[in-house]
C-alpha cells in the first residue's frame, strides 16, 4: 500500500490523519505491529513517521524500514 499527499496540501495535517487512521484500523484488527519503507532522502516523511512513534528497524537499499508497535 502507498499513502501520499498532493504537494498542494502538504503541511496541513492530512498525512498525519491518514497515518493515524491506518494505525487505528490495524490495531482494531488485532495486528501487533506495522512496518513501512521510506526513502532515506525523504526527510519530511521520516519526520512524520517518527513523530507518530515509528522507529528505525533496518535499511533496504535506499530505504529506511520503520516499525510501529501497536500494543
Amino acid at each position: 500500500m502507498t499513502i501520499a499527499t498532493a504537494a498542494t496540501v502538504r503541511g496541513q495535517g492530512l498525512g498525519t490523519v491518514l497515518l493515524q487512521r491506518l494505525q487505528d484500523t490495524a490495531r482494531q484488527s488485532g495486528l501487533p505491529a506495522l512496518t513501512l519503507g521510506v526513502h532515506r532522502d525523504n526527510q519530511p516523511a521520516q519526520r512524520l513517521y517518527r513523530n507518530e512513534g515509528w522507529t528505525p528497524h533496518t535499511t533496504a537499499g535506499e530505504y529506511t524500514i520503520l516499525v510501529k508497535h501497536l500494543n
